[in-house]
């Protein structure tokens, strides 16, 4: 039992400094795109007006409720006593740390085997590479992380036949981004797949399937409609086929043959899940809440065949876990085919994986450090001189929005210059700096001390299970 929680807060601590140190070293806190709007223009300022409303955390945002990322600004805020988007992040980093250590807690709750340790140091590396740099260097992804984390624990809970919690923490998932109502398709497809492999379709299965479709259709009934998006939405076939293989092929990239391996051990799984006694309804149901995700991109985000943007990679790292998972658990059943695939199988994705690591750490954070650095040089520029010349010549992701007038007109609002990050005003209040800034200072203890909890609990596990296990597959 020591064991597995010190594997499971070395996991957290491991992942959690990792991200810190990336915000620590490429972060700036300064607001980013969508956070002029739905944060300064229509949160804070009606806030400290008296203007804003419990019914205000619910009103949509680009087709998504993102009830959770705005309360949890609110919550900084007041706290903060001032607008810190790096605060945002943090949390960010903390909530993506939680849904790794979540994952290897499902690993070792139960009787685990040696190739597990694998798995799990595995899946440390994976949440630990900040693939997705728009994601843990722009506050208001949060919505993906507290997605990705209520979803992770709405799908364990259903795998566990714990329906009402597996039913609420669906709606968190939801009331995070829209694509959180995903987790119930996933969860019927989960159902489906046992029914087959059972050669029967109990009437518990039937009363779970029924209320699943009744709460996606409400979550479809209700989700919040949007126009300005139909740009990015796929125009034909051609284009959602482009853009859907270029999500299942990462690491790759589309036209490389290698990434036509990265889900093959799901399929296989999903396959003998079918065909075979031997099931994990867990695997399933998070395999298919990724493609799920997948597809939808395909959609909504695929005109003209164009690759997911960086902020989705998430998504993808995590699809790379779940193949993972399953393949260790086929190497489990000990036959030597499963064993040499399987190895190929890491080998090939082990090096898209490098190479994607390279990208991030050499082209992606240093390409968002040096925009944040301009952005901030154009933003206490213009706050200084209020001269509109300063935003010529730069790019959107240089000023940090898509129109540079209307970005003047939000910073004319005193109440707004009021409550910006100190990083452009200086004397605004920032109560949670010393918070902030003690995570910046000691976070490679914490990834010491987290490395020093994974190895100790794994020697403990190995000599706690060396008799029961002689080998190393066992």
């Amino acid at each position: 039992m020591v064991s597995k929680y010190t594997i499971i807060s070395g996991t957290f601590l491991i992942i959690f400094s990792s991200m810190v140190l990336t915000i620590d070293i490429y972060g700036f806190s300064i607001p980013f795109y969508d956070e002029w709007d739905a944060e300064a223009f229509a949160t804070y300022a009606p806030y400290l007006k008296g203007k804003y409303e419990v019914a205000n955390l619910f009103e949509p945002h680009n087709g998504h409720r993102i009830v959770l990322t705005r309360l949890s600004a609110l919550a900084f805020f007041l706290l903060n006593g001032g607008w810190d988007p790096e605060l945002q992040m943090l949390l960010s980093a903390f909530l993506h740390a939680l849904t790794g250590a979540f994952i290897v807690y499902t690993l070792v709750r139960d009787k685990v085997k040696h190739i597990d340790l694998f798995a799990i140091f595995s899946i440390v590396i994976m949440f630990s590479i900040p693939f997705s740099w728009m994601s843990v260097l722009v506050a208001f992804q949060t919505q993906f992380y507290f997605m990705l984390f209520f979803a992770a624990i709405a799908i364990f809970s259903l795998s566990e036949s714990r329906y009402f919690l597996g039913y609420l923490f669906a709606f968190c998932s939801y009331l995070s981004m829209t694509p959180g109502a995903f987790v119930l398709p996933a969860f019927i497809i989960g159902i489906a797949v046992n029914a087959i492999n059972a050669g029967s379709f109990r009437r518990k299965d039937l009363v779970s399937t029924l209320t699943a479709i009744g709460i996606f259709l409400l979550m479809i009934l209700y989700r919040a409609e949007t126009s300005a998006d139909d740009i990015y939405r796929a125009r034909n076939i051609l284009d959602f086929s482009i853009s859907t293989a270029a999500a299942f092929w990462w690491p790759f990239r589309l036209g490389n043959p290698l990434g036509m391996f990265v889900f093959a051990p799901f399929l296989i799984f999903l396959f003998r899940s079918i065909f075979s006694d031997r099931t994990h309804t867990f695997y399933i149901i998070l395999g298919a809440f990724v493609i799920c995700q997948i597809l939808a991109m395909g959609y909504f985000r695929g005109a003209y065949g164009v690759p997911p943007a960086n902020r989705y990679l998430s998504i993808f790292s995590l699809g790379i876990c779940v193949n993972l998972l399953c393949l260790v658990d086929m190497i489990k059943l000990k036959k030597s085919r499963n064993v040499l695939w399987g190895l190929g199988w890491l080998l090939v994705v082990s090096y898209g994986v490098m190479l994607a690591a390279h990208t991030s750490v050499t082209i992606g954070l240093p390409e968002r450090y040096a925009q944040n650095s301009t952005t901030q040089s154009i933003l206490t520029g213009y706050l200084r001189d209020r001269d509109m010349s300063v935003f010529e010549a730069h790019s959107e992701l240089e000023i940090s929005y898509t129109n540079p007038q209307r970005l003047a007109n939000i910073l004319s609002d005193p109440i707004v210059v009021s409550i910006l990050p100190s990083s452009l005003v200086p004397t605004n209040q920032d109560k949670l700096s010393s918070i902030k800034y003690f995570l910046f200072e000691f976070n490679l203890v914490l990834l010491v001390l987290g490395m020093l909890a994974l190895f100790l609990g794994s020697i403990l596990f190995v000599r706690q299970y060396k008799r029961s296990a002689p080998s190393f597959l066992n």
